[in-house]
């Protein structure tokens, strides 16, 4: 699935192990449950950070799209030292 659809690898990862966990009757321990990105519905700035600039880039708005492609990079990069990858691959 990670070469069909890349920018979302890892909501495909986290959706697997959510449904996983569920049919496991795991629950997630108390720690885990404090992380604003372990929550659902939240954890996905840099898609937010996609979409706002290329909304502004659409309508000329230069100083917008340029923040958000560098907040974007900002999270790739670290995407990229937390996994090995940018777009979280394997």
């Amino acid at each position: 699935m990670e070469t069909l659809a890349g920018d979302t690898t890892i909501a495909h990862a986290t959706a697997y192990s959510r449904i996983m966990e569920a049919l496991g009757r795991i629950q997630d321990p108390a720690r885990a449950q404090v992380i604003p990105g372990n929550r659902p519905g939240t954890g996905a700035p840099c898609e937010s950070c996609r979409d706002l600039g290329a909304l502004a880039g659409d309508v000329g708005y230069l100083p917008t799209a340029s923040f958000c492609g560098r907040l974007r990079g900002d999270f790739l990069n670290m995407t990229a030292m937390l996994c090995g990858s940018r777009f979280g691959v394997d």
